[in-house]
């Protein structure tokens, strides 16, 4: 009877641990985000921008002509940061599959050539 049981019970812990495997496979994507990041005055794509889900590590970066796509498990709408250097960052709500954003030049950033400290 003991040896019964012991196998039950080894069979139950051996497809327990065969269904936790497969749920890991078996990720749920339920949204796509495509994009392009450009300056707002030049309308130019900027390489090189990071596109991340805000408190999540999910991130990306966008490509020599400022488009980018993210793959995530969020559902949308959720908020992504947008981070590049000489440039303000930007939080901003993504409630569609494709998004342009616009970001601002950081003037400081610009004219901070003119000040060296070394």
């Amino acid at each position: 009877m003991k040896s019964i049981k012991k196998k039950i019970v080894a069979s139950f812990i051996i497809l327990n641990s065969i269904n936790a495997i497969q749920a890991q496979d078996n990720i749920i994507i339920n949204a796509t985000v495509s994009g392009k990041i450009i300056d707002e005055v030049s309308n130019e794509g900027l390489a090189g921008a990071k596109i991340s889900i805000k408190n999540i590590t999910n991130s990306t970066t966008t490509d020599i002509n400022g488009d980018f796509g993210l793959i995530t498990g969020q559902n949308l709408p959720f908020t992504v940061t947008v981070e590049i250097a000489g440039y303000e960052s930007k939080d901003i709500t993504i409630s569609e599959r494709n998004v342009l954003i616009k970001l601002h030049h950081n003037y400081w950033w610009k004219n901070s050539r003119k000040y060296r400290f070394f």
